[in-house]
C-alpha cells in the first residue's frame, strides 16, 4: 500500500509539472492570424495559464503557475478590451488546498474545472458547480463513465461547449521513470441529466485530432463547429528542437459530424498551450512561457470582419 500511495503521489506531482509544461469564420482554410499580442491583467503581477473567456465575453477565468512548488488557484478578470482586463481576485468557492485550475463555463452558468482535491482516493480530477457572477457555489464531483480507475490515468484538461451539452476532456496514461504522459488524448462526451457518458463514437470523431504525440487543451466555438486544441511532440521537447508545441484549429459542417484535419495557428509560436475561443469565434486568447514567466496572449483570426 505504501509502494501504491508513493506511486500515485508522484502522479499528482507530475500532473502539476505536466499543466505547466501545461460562432466560427468561414473554414475549412489555413488559418490566418494576426501577430499575438501580451495580455495585461490590470492588479495581478503573477504567472497566467490556461485562460477561459466566458461565452458572454466579459470574464477571463486563468490559474496561476502549475508546478509542485505554487499553490495552483482559479483567478477571474473583468475585460476592458481585448488585452485588457481588471483583475477580479482569487475565484471564491473553486480553489481548495490541491491543485485547481482550467476553467470552463457553460452560457447556462454551469461551472467547471480541474482539481486534484481527492484524486488519490478517488482518481476524479473533473469538478462543477454553479457560476453565481462572483465566484463558484455548490462544487462537486463531475459525474462520468470515464474516471480513470487505475494508478496513472488522469483527466487533465476539459472544455464545456457553450450549450452545456458536450464535455470535450484530455485523457492520459503517465510515464512513471519520466514522470511525463506516454499518451493523451482529446475524448467527447454528451450530458445524460446529472453526468455525462462518453459517446459511443468518440474516436472516430476525433480520429484526425489524436495522434501519437499528445493532445490536449480542447477549446470549442459557441456553435461548436471549430475546435482549437494543444499538440506537444515530447521527442522534440526532449531534444530542445523548436516546433515542440503547436496550437491547432479543426472545423467541421455539423456537430453530428467528425472534426476535420487540422491546421497549425502559425502565428502562435514557442512554448504555447491553452488556447481560449472569443464569443465571435475569431478571436484566440493562449498563454506562452516567455523565459520563466507565463503570460497570456491574444490574436485575432484576419479573414473574419474587423471590430
Amino acid at each position: 500500500m505504501k509502494k501504491i500511495a508513493r506511486a500515485g503521489a508522484r502522479a499528482l506531482a507530475g500532473l502539476t509539472m505536466w499543466l505547466a509544461i501545461g460562432q466560427a469564420c468561414a473554414g475549412p482554410r489555413d488559418p490566418d492570424y494576426s501577430p499575438p499580442r501580451m495580455v495585461q491583467v490590470l492588479g495581478y503581477n503573477g504567472h497566467m495559464m490556461e485562460p477561459f473567456l466566458t461565452r458572454d465575453g466579459r470574464l477571463l477565468f486563468f490559474n496561476n503557475r502549475n508546478d509542485p512548488s505554487d499553490q495552483t488557484d482559479l483567478h477571474v478578470a473583468q475585460r476592458m478590451d481585448d488585452t485588457s482586463f481588471r483583475y477580479l481576485g482569487p475565484l471564491t468557492g473553486a480553489n481548495s488546498a490541491e491543485l485547481d485550475g482550467v476553467a470552463s463555463l457553460d452560457a447556462r452558468g454551469n461551472f467547471y474545472f480541474v482539481s486534484t482535491r481527492d484524486y488519490a482516493s478517488t482518481g476524479n480530477t473533473l469538478w462543477a458547480g454553479r457560476f453565481t457572477g462572483t465566484g463558484v457555489a455548490e462544487v462537486h464531483p463531475l459525474v462520468t463513465d470515464f474516471t480513470p480507475k487505475k494508478l496513472l490515468r488522469l483527466n487533465i484538461d476539459l472544455e464545456i461547449s457553450a450549450d452545456g451539452d458536450t464535455l470535450y476532456v484530455a485523457e492520459n496514461r503517465w510515464n512513471l521513470l519520466r514522470g511525463v504522459p506516454a499518451t493523451s488524448d482529446i475524448t467527447m462526451a454528451r450530458r445524460d441529466g446529472a453526468r455525462f457518458i462518453r459517446l459511443p463514437d468518440a474516436n472516430a470523431m476525433m480520429s484526425n485530432i489524436n495522434t501519437d504525440k499528445l493532445e490536449f487543451a480542447p477549446a470549442t466555438s459557441r456553435d461548436g463547429l471549430t475546435l482549437y486544441f494543444t499538440r506537444l511532440d515530447m521527442k522534440a521537447l526532449r531534444k530542445k528542437r523548436p516546433g515542440a508545441f503547436a496550437i491547432l484549429r479543426a472545423t467541421r459542417p455539423d456537430t453530428s459530424s467528425p472534426w476535420g484535419i487540422p491546421q497549425p495557428v502559425s502565428v502562435v509560436t514557442g512554448h504555447a498551450e491553452g488556447p481560449s475561443v472569443t464569443p465571435d469565434g475569431c478571436g484566440l486568447y493562449f498563454h506562452r512561457k516567455d523565459g520563466e514567466i507565463f503570460h497570456l496572449y491574444f490574436t485575432r483570426d484576419r479573414a473574419c470582419a474587423p471590430q
